[in-house]
């Protein structure tokens, strides 16, 4: 009896873990089962930018539209006090949930509803090549 319980213990720990894929890549993506809401929640890494009331998240091998809430508008904040200029995106990790697109919308295949802002960053690389037009 006592056996059966130990591994009931250990089956339970394991289930609540968290699963951390490592894609081909070498992104990654964790997926956390959160009990009182019978939902998943992902961690994503990916570059964000938001232009013209639309906002994306776009990894290797992914891009997610995102939803418009409080927490999209406090990464929206924080993102752009990172920005060079209005596109650079900004490397971010998020955890947040992903959902299909909504029927009868043109949007992006897959959308996430952000629930947590883990890590902002600078954006990589160079400074954007800025083309300047003749007058």
């Amino acid at each position: 009896m006592k056996k059966l319980v130990i591994l009931f213990v250990i089956a339970l720990a394991i289930t609540s873990c968290k699963n951390e894929t490592k894609k081909e890549d070498g992104s990654s993506e964790t997926v956390e089962n959160t009990q009182s809401k019978n939902t998943s929640l992902r961690t994503i890494e990916g570059e964000f930018l938001f232009v013209d009331g639309a906002g994306v998240i776009m990894g290797n091998n992914f891009i997610y539209g995102v939803v418009l809430n409080d927490m999209t508008e406090e990464l929206i904040k924080q993102a752009s006090s990172k920005q060079r200029d209005k596109f650079d995106m900004v490397p971010v990790v998020i955890k947040g949930e992903v959902n299909p697109k909504p029927e009868g919308s043109d949007v992006w295949e897959e959308i996430v509803t952000i629930k947590e802002i883990v890590k902002v960053l600078p954006p990589k690389g160079d400074e954007p090549i800025k083309i300047e037009t003749g007058k």
